[in-house]
């Protein structure tokens, strides 16, 4: 009843919180110490026991021993042996979410469809709210993208930024890009047209992941009873940190499950209750410790080393769920074929090549296909396909799955010729069409009897519609004028009324303009520009063509752009002009190209020399930064504002400019790429903007701030595919502490 949990004194956890810096010893740590591992609860009674330092002790017990202690050690302990290593520990509790392993178990036990339909909406209205109160802010938007699009900081400091044209590729650096150089949506039409695309794909995200958050609900370790005043299907839980204005929870029902969950009996109603006794069991929950089955087993054959706890206690939830029988004997192995590697190290140690014996042995068996991500999909179809995870066949793969998830620990062997036998005997097909809602594209009508494709193809499809027409509604005035990105050509059109070169390198420039625009518009389609393919607009449909793939065209408008310079002519009217060119192409420049030139007769590009000599020492805002450059931008946008062209020939220029007229202050390129928005600096800010109590950020109850939070997938929630115990896997340890 207690498998893979026991105590640890009082003294001996305040001296692990010391080493870890804590305030104070927490209610459980998760270790390994002296061959066992499992959960430590701390002890409440301040017991002691015998013989020096009485006080400091930690209890084993036979289920979370591993393997045996040297017979050395009862005198001579090994150091390493009796250094308690720790894992990890409870925490302050989060809320959780509502997955899709759960939701078919719950409809199945009697929760109605209304139910999941309005929790959905109302989650997924509160996760584009901070969006929405965003959109007046470009810091806020900034904060907003940088954690729902997540662009790592790791390959930008090693690749940089991958450019297209004159602006980054990607669309969240394309957001940050704008933002970053002081556009507004209010204010630019191509912010908010990137904007539009990156709402609805973070709708389509919430859609595909369909992770409901519940705020009556979290995760917590699961620890059993040690003073056994539980009785069966009673809880205790208490908060070390108020949880949605709670305590504790007591004299309610509450529903419990851990993941990964299949069976309609992984999840189980019981009673919340409160015992004094356990007052000091924080952020975890305790299970009872009488029955004959414990209650963590018949949570998907779950134990006390370290699993945690869906817990929830919304009402609209609990009370019409009613608990399934549960089934106390799983088919056994050989109805499935499994079989069980049980060779053990002693039946190797003994051959005189028997390291080379045991890692053969070590690689044959880890380099055996896992099915579980196969058999999980066919799970999901098949239960689908039958509307019912209660059918007998359906219940047979669930506990296959229950097996496949302990396959690494317990040694099972089970291939695709083993599955697809079982198949067979149960009378069913070796594939299943995937379920609507994990198709959309294929999907030819979603069944309106299920739960799933329901919320993803109504309640959620609704959501995004109605989120992205509020938004263009919003916005639908915004123009694509901007008068601090032309102002530098009015000031030298302005001066061109006294100077002739200047009026004739004016006149030459928005000539080549409207040709690189042209030649912009012949082979650019809709479809190039956005999805950066290669198909053309033809009668009959859509064909591929000989065109410029969109990569090489925005590349090719912005090394034209680029190469556009004042002429011989203008330049000999006017010494401004002349200092134009000059800056334009430096003397070092034209010597390389010379050089170039006269060992290769190809075309020489000055321009590309010029990004070459610069992109290694900065960045690219600040690559092309000289007056010429910055005037052929400025005269292009005012030629050709309510076009996309001008982003991808000069946006390094525009946002420049743009930088300059909002007050700005240069980062070189390796700081900058580190650089990464602080949310509680950004809360204070937008905050103190709007006399409020800001944008809050991550967590439950609205996070830092004040304001609506986008939290995760919940701590602990974890699928069926890739899922493995942890026993034996990768333990990310915190610390160790020597007793």
């Amino acid at each position: 009843m207690n498998d893979g949990c026991a105590r640890i004194s009082k003294h001996a956890a305040e001296a692990i919180a010391n080493s870890l810096k804590l305030d104070h010893a927490p209610s459980i740590y998760q270790g390994r110490i002296a061959g066992a591992k499992g959960v430590w609860m701390t002890d409440t009674l301040g017991e002691t026991i015998s013989g020096p330092n009485g006080e400091f002790w930690i209890e084993i017990t036979d289920s979370q021993l591993k393997f045996e202690a040297s017979g050395k050690d009862e005198y001579h302990p090994d150091p390493e042996r009796v250094t308690f290593e720790v894992h990890s520990f409870a925490r302050s509790l989060v809320q959780a979410n509502l997955n899709f392993q759960l939701m078919p178990i719950l409809a199945d036990r009697g929760v109605p469809f209304k139910v999941f339909s309005n929790l959905l909406e109302a989650d997924l209205n509160a996760k584009v709210a901070e969006l929405e109160a965003a959109m007046e802010s470009g810091l806020a938007i900034r904060k907003w993208n940088q954690e729902v699009n997540i662009v790592p900081t790791a390959d930008r400091a090693v690749n940089g930024v991958e450019m297209r044209g004159g602006l980054p590729d990607a669309l969240p650096e394309r957001i940050n890009w704008f933002v970053e150089h002081g556009f507004e949506p209010k204010d630019c039409c191509r912010l908010k047209d990137l904007l539009y695309k990156a709402i609805a794909d973070y709708c389509l995200r919430l859609e595909n992941r369909m992770n409901i958050g519940v705020a009556k609900s979290t995760y917590a370790y699961m620890v059993a009873d040690p003073l056994a005043i539980l009785e069966e299907h009673e809880v205790h839980i208490a908060f070390s940190t108020p949880f949605d204005r709670e305590h504790m929870l007591f004299d309610i029902d509450l529903l419990v499950a851990r993941l990964p969950a299949a069976l309609p009996s992984d999840v189980q109603k019981v009673r919340a209750v409160f015992k004094l006794e356990l007052n000091n069991f924080r952020d975890v929950i305790v299970f009872p410790s009488k029955g004959d089955r414990s209650l963590a087993e018949k949570l998907s054959g779950g134990d006390y080393d370290g699993d945690r706890a869906w817990i929830c206690w919304e009402p609209l939830i609990v009370e019409p769920f009613e608990n399934a029988p549960i089934v106390m004997d799983s088919p056994p192995l050989s109805a499935y074929g499994i079989e069980i590697d049980q060779t053990k190290v002693s039946d190797l140690i003994h051959s005189e090549d028997y390291t080379s014996r045991f890692l053969h042995h070590a690689f044959d068996f880890t380099l055996q296909p896992n099915l579980l991500g196969i058999c999980t999909s066919y799970f999901e179809s098949f239960c689908y396909s039958q509307n019912s995870i209660s059918h007998p066949s359906a219940v047979k793969i669930a506990y296959l799955l229950g097996h496949l998830v302990d396959r690494a620990k317990a040694g099972i062997i089970f291939d695709e010729n083993k599955w697809y036998d079982f198949l067979r005997s149960e009378g069913l097909p070796k594939k299943l069409p995937k379920p609507a809602y994990k198709d959309k594209e294929r999907a030819i009508e979603p069944k309106k009897t299920h739960l799933i494709d329901r919320l993803v193809f109504e309640t959620a499809k609704g959501v995004r519609q109605n989120v992205l027409h509020k938004f263009s509604k919003r916005f639908k005035d915004v123009g694509t004028y901007d008068s601090d990105l032309v102002s530098l050509y009015k000031i030298e059109l302005e001066e061109s009324k006294w100077d002739k070169g200047i009026a004739k390198a004016l006149q030459d420039l928005k000539a080549e303009l409207r040709n690189l625009k042209d030649f912009y518009s012949k082979h650019c389609s809709r479809a190039n520009e956005v999805d950066g393919d290669d198909l053309s607009p033809m009668k009959g449909g859509w064909r591929r063509k000989n065109v410029i793939p969109f990569q090489a065209l925005a590349e090719q408008i912005r090394d034209q752009f680029l190469a556009i310079r004042p002429s011989e002519e203008a330049s000999a009217l006017s010494p401004i002009v002349a200092r134009w060119a000059r800056e334009a192409f430096p003397d070092e420049i034209k010597l390389m190209a010379r050089s170039l030139a006269s060992t290769n007769p190809t075309q020489i590009s000055l321009p590309a020399l010029a990004d070459k000599t610069n992109s290694s020492e900065n960045p690219p805002s600040q690559a092309r930064s000289n007056h010429w450059t910055l005037l052929k931008a400025s005269t292009a946008f005012s030629l050709f504002h309510n076009t996309n062209f001008i982003w991808y020939a000069c946006g390094v220029e525009l946002g420049i400019m743009k930088a300059q007229a909002k007050g700005s202050r240069h980062v070189v390129n390796d700081i900058w790429e580190c650089l990464k928005v602080d949310r509680k600096a950004v809360a204070r800010k937008v905050g103190a903007k709007e006399g409020g109590a800001g944008v809050g950020a991550g967590g439950a109850s609205g996070g830092e701030g004040g304001g609506v939070g986008i939290g995760g997938d919940g701590i602990g929630e974890t699928d069926w595919e890739g899922e493995e115990d942890d026993e034996y896997g990768d333990w990310g340890w915190v610390e160790a502490v020597e007793f």
